[in-house]
């Protein structure tokens, strides 16, 4: 504020600071958003919510009028606006944004549609390694997930349709969000016989993929009766032990070792390593050590990379299936320190660069009552 006199040649001036409290707007290019978002699956989306307002006001998020849970991919990038890594089917929803102070609130919500093309997510089998006698029921689960529209899902075996297979086939829908969908195709076939076994594919697609869409893929083995497990040998020859019992096997540290343990049997037996009669993890806690079974299941490989001395032991191989155990192939191994290798890793030296060694299994053969 301005006063003064011109006669007496005085000016007087004043001023005052004045704060005006207004409830939260969102502003209107956010508005007129509303009609929604629409992304691609698998990629990183944002949403904006740029909100004024005195006292500054605090926003808040929600998804179909539920708090919205943040973690390591659904996060905030600021006080305001949010982020969603890697946006896949379940983030589709409405998802909505509230502002508020002390003098009021303002929210805007967005419908987000994600674009997400057919895929098999998981291939099972009732037996989880699809071996099976004849007479059992086989069972296979394809779970699948896309964008609903178009989306159907085909089985084959072995290349060509399943329809003369006299199996029964029902779909079932696990998740329907909006346009997404988690649908689940489940193949019975009541009684197996020899001609079931096969490589059984699922396939699915929908108008995101059509004609190209994605399958994965299961080799079914049936068996004509069950026949009790059998150790046959190592890399050796069983009878070429000559009876001397077990042998301990030397190696030198920083090599890789892998020893086999071979197997007959109906269905193909489970194997159990065990290294001084604990069992061995399928991979160890360091991931040096693997168990390894073949395609067919008919032999077993234990892998040991980088031995260490904390690796010398009783190691010994069993199999089973429900006709009973096997005897246990038995192998003492001990790491020895090894001065060729100048402290070079994973088997390598200078003459022989990444070498691995296959030791022979000797065979303590065990009556297991």
């Amino acid at each position: 504020c301005v006063a003064g006199s011109v006669n007496q040649g005085y000016v007087k001036q004043s001023s005052a600071h004045v704060t005006v409290r207004a409830s939260p707007r969102i502003a209107v290019p956010e508005r007129q958003e509303t009609d929604g978002l629409t992304h691609d699956s698998g990629k990183a989306v944002h949403i904006r919510c740029s909100a004024s307002g005195y006292p500054y006001p605090y926003v808040s998020w929600y998804k179909d009028n539920q708090p919205l849970i943040f973690n390591d991919r659904i996060r905030r990038t600021d006080v305001q606006n949010i982020v969603i890594d890697k946006a896949g089917g379940l983030d589709y929803g409405d998802y909505t944004c509230v502002a508020k102070n002390s003098m009021g609130t303002d929210n805007v919500s967005r419908t987000l549609v994600i674009n997400v093309q057919a895929k098999v997510m998981t291939l099972n089998a009732s037996n989880e390694r699809g071996y099976y006698l004849t007479g059992d029921k086989i069972v296979l689960t394809c779970v699948t997930e896309g964008s609903m529209a178009s989306l159907s899902i085909s089985w084959s075996k072995d290349g060509t349709s399943v329809d003369r297979l006299g199996a029964l086939i029902r779909e079932e829908n696990d998740v329907e969000l909006y346009d997404y969908l988690i649908k689940r195709s489940v193949l019975e076939i009541p009684v197996s016989r020899l001609e079931h076994e096969g490589n059984y594919r699922c396939s699915v697609e929908n108008y995101l993929n059509l004609n190209r869409g994605d399958s994965k893929e299961m080799m079914i083995r049936v068996y004509p009766e069950a026949v009790a497990p059998k150790l046959l040998s190592g890399p050796l020859e069983v009878d070429t032990i000559d009876g001397n019992g077990p042998q301990s096997t030397e190696i030198s540290e920083e090599n890789n070792m892998i020893v086999t343990c071979y197997f007959s049997g109906a269905p193909p037996p489970w194997v159990t390593w065990r290294k001084n009669g604990e069992i061995l993890k399928p991979i160890s806690d360091d991931g040096r050590v693997k168990v390894l079974a073949s395609n067919d299941g008919l032999n077993s490989n234990l892998v040991i990379m980088d031995a260490h001395k904390s690796d010398n032991g009783n190691y010994t191989c069993q199999g089973r299936n429900s006709e009973g155990f096997t005897a246990a192939g038995f192998l003492p191994i001990k790491i020895g320190f090894n001065p060729d290798t100048g402290g070079v890793k994973n088997g390598t030296n200078s003459s022989s660069p990444g070498l691995i060694f296959t030791l022979p299994v000797l065979f303590l053969w065990l009556l297991l009552v």
